[in-house]
Order: structure tokens, then C-alpha cells, then sequence
């Protein structure tokens, strides 16, 4: 496995904890992650067959060449016929994959956890427009690709030509909350409804844009406080903004907790400004957990989440439409609750068991070892 994720250097975190229950399902897992000097850390295992290898180059831009030198010694310890490398996206980690593949004649599979065919994504930065070529040209060269959303596996087919055969749909593992028994509308905090904000504070999630329209619908209302959980680079521009719109004393900016169940818990409206995103993690847990949804048209809004159903979606960006639905909800509190409702009936049809997911996941690379191409 080639990984950008440095949450696996940390044994107690939920990714890591995910790569023993990976690793639970083969001989052996490899994982090389990229990482620089900096971060300080050296190779380690996970579990007694899961073992974690760090890049350690000078900088990123030794990241590809130092995993493909990593792989390498990995590949020729390993046994041969009976492995299988897959990468976290089709970019970077993608290259490594290919480079090995090449070398060494082994099944590829390319997983994508964002939505790489969005505008907002190619636009976002040069870096980003670069990735997507990337992936234009190493996705036809892998033997298998794994998605965690239909939309993004049917752009793949149509602007691609790749056939459906190649392609595994699996959602994200999720750890389940407990259950939830409070009724959206006996939700309130203090006498106040909760608006809840669940993202990193970068510029793609469009926090700023969350900002603006909860001054507006606050507007002249004592009842209302948003709720912001996550952290990121903009949390002081962002603070900063809330006290500049007068709104600072009825917005809650949590950072990032473990315990954000509590939070959709008590959430009337869940708000999601973001301009992309693969399948919206916080759009799933938030439909689980019984919020009315007011979101942009991105991640599972796109293909699972009813709009006018199961919530309200607008354009990306569109400040003026993402109000009037808060307000919609506001002002219809039975309408809130048919959203409510009806969004945990959709998100019940993607939801797997841990033992269905893990199943799905390996499957997904085992027919590769029957059916390299």
C-alpha cells in the first residue's frame, strides 16, 4: 500500500486501527507512507503482520522516488504471484504504483477518494490541474480501480472509456455512532437550535462562505448558534471574519473532537458549504444522525441524498440559496422533520457492516490476483 496518510503513525488513531483490521485479511500489509525527515518517525509495525515504512526524504519532492526505492526492497522480499499494490489516489502515490507495476509485472489497483472530475477541483490549484492529468494517464494503466461513490465511477467510464468491469464502488469504512433517539424537532441546546458545521477549515470547504450566511439568517434572532467542529489553517482568518460580521458571540468554534456524535446529536440543521468532495463523510454521518441537511451539490448529495427529499441542495457557492433553505427548515419545522427522517432512510442503503466493508475491500484486490490485466 502506498499512502499519503501520517495519521497511521500514530497507533491509536482510527486509521491506523483500520490498517491492523486491513492487514487482518492478508498474509502480510506493507505500507509506505510518504513522509519527510521532519516528521520524525521510522519504521515501525502496527501488528504482527502489518508493518508501516516511512519515506523520511528531504522534501516532497523526494516522496515519489524514495517510496518507489521502498517498494522495491519490499517487493523483492516478498512472495511473488500472490501480491498486490494498491495506492491511496492516482496521483502521486499512483505513480509509485505504476513505476512498481512495471518493474516488477505486479497487479495495480488506484483508489479515489475525491471527486477528481469536479471543476472546483481542477481549479483549486496548479498542483491540482497537474493531478488530474496524472490520473488521466495512470488510470488506464492499472489493472483495477476502486471508488467510494457511483458518480465518480461513472465519470471515469464516460470520460475515460474504462469499462465498468475494472471498477469496485466501496464507501468508507465508517465506525458507527450509537444509536440516536433524539427527535430533531426536541433538539436544542440552552433554548438555542444548533447550526453545525463538520470540515476542515481549508479553502475548498468554503467555511468563510458558512460565515456569511448564518450572519444572515441570524439576523435579528436570539435562537440561533452555529457550531463549527474541525481545524485547519483558516481557523484564526476565520475567527477573525465571525467577529468582523458581529456574530462571534453565537458561533462555537470547537476545533476538532473525537466526540462529534454529541455534536450532530444536538444539531438542528447540518450546513455543508464545501466546493467538492468524494463521498462527504460529514454528509453521511449527519444523515445518520437524523439533521436536516442544507448542502452544495457535492459528494452523496449527488447520487444518494434526495434533494427536496432527504435535503436541500444548491449550486456551489450559491450564498443566496443555501439561505433560503436554512430558513425553509427554520420556519417548517415538520418539513425539517421529513427531511430528517428520510435521510436516515437513504444513507441506510450504502451502510455496511464492518465484516460486509472488510469483505468488499478484499474481494476488490483478490480478483485482481485471478484476473491481472
Amino acid at each position: 500500500m502506498i499512502s499519503t496518510d501520517r495519521n497511521i503513525f500514530d497507533p491509536k488513531s482510527a486509521v491506523a486501527r483500520r490498517m491492523v483490521e486491513y492487514g487482518s485479511l492478508f498474509d502480510e500489509l506493507h505500507i509506505v507512507v510518504f513522509s519527510t525527515k521532519k516528521h520524525g518517525v521510522t519504521d515501525f509495525e502496527l501488528s504482527p503482520n502489518c508493518f508501516v515504512y516511512t519515506v523520511n526524504s528531504d522534501s516532497k519532492f523526494g516522496y515519489i522516488f524514495g517510496a518507489y526505492k521502498i517498494g522495491r526492497q519490499i517487493l523483492y522480499k516478498v512472495f511473488f504471484g500472490q501480491t498486490i499494490i494498491t495506492t491511496q489516489d492516482p496521483f502521486e502515490t499512483g505513480k509509485v504504483g505504476w513505476l512498481l507495476k512495471r518493474a516488477f509485472k505486479v497487479p495495480l489497483q488506484m483508489q479515489i477518494h475525491t471527486d477528481l472530475f469536479s471543476p472546483y477541483f481542477f481549479q483549486s490549484s496548479p498542483l491540482n490541474a497537474i493531478r488530474v492529468f496524472m490520473a488521466r494517464f495512470l488510470l488506464k494503466r492499472t489493472d483495477g480501480i476502486r471508488v467510494v461513490r457511483k458518480k465518480i465511477a461513472d465519470d471515469i467510464i464516460a470520460k475515460l472509456k474504462i469499462p465498468r468491469s475494472k471498477i469496485q464502488v466501496l464507501p468508507i469504512l465508517w465506525k458507527k455512532f450509537p444509536t440516536l433517539a433524539t427527535p430533531i424537532l426536541s433538539r436544542g441546546v440552552d433554548g438555542k437550535k444548533n447550526i453545525l458545521i463538520v470540515s476542515r477549515l481549508e479553502s475548498e470547504k468554503k467555511v468563510d462562505l458558512g460565515l456569511k450566511i448564518f450572519a444572515k439568517v441570524a439576523k435579528g434572532r436570539e435562537d440561533l448558534r452555529l457550531v463549527i467542529v474541525g481545524d485547519g489553517s483558516l481557523m484564526n482568518r476565520l475567527q477573525n471574519m465571525a467577529k468582523k460580521l458581529g456574530i462571534l458571540d453565537k458561533v462555537s468554534f470547537e476545533g476538532w473532537r473525537e466526540d462529534v456524535a454529541d455534536f450532530y446529536k444536538n444539531a438542528y440543521i447540518f450546513l455543508n458549504t464545501s466546493e467538492y468532495e468524494g463521498f462527504g463523510m460529514s454528509l453521511f454521518e449527519s444523515a445518520h444522525s437524523g439533521c436536516a441537511i442544507v448542502t452544495t451539490n457535492v459528494g452523496i448529495a449527488q447520487d444518494v441524498l434526495g434533494n427536496g427529499r432527504s435535503a436541500l441542495v444548491c449550486p456551489v457557492g450559491d450564498e443566496k440559496c443555501l439561505s433560503t433553505k436554512i430558513l425553509n427548515v427554520l420556519e417548517n419545522p415538520l418539513f425539517a422533520q421529513g427531511l430528517s427522517q428520510k435521510a436516515q432512510e437513504d444513507i441506510k442503503k450504502i451502510t455496511l457492516s464492518k465484516e460486509e466493508y472488510l469483505k468488499q475491500y478484499k474481494d476488490g484486490l483478490e480478483i485482481l490476483l485471478n484476473n491481472p490485466k
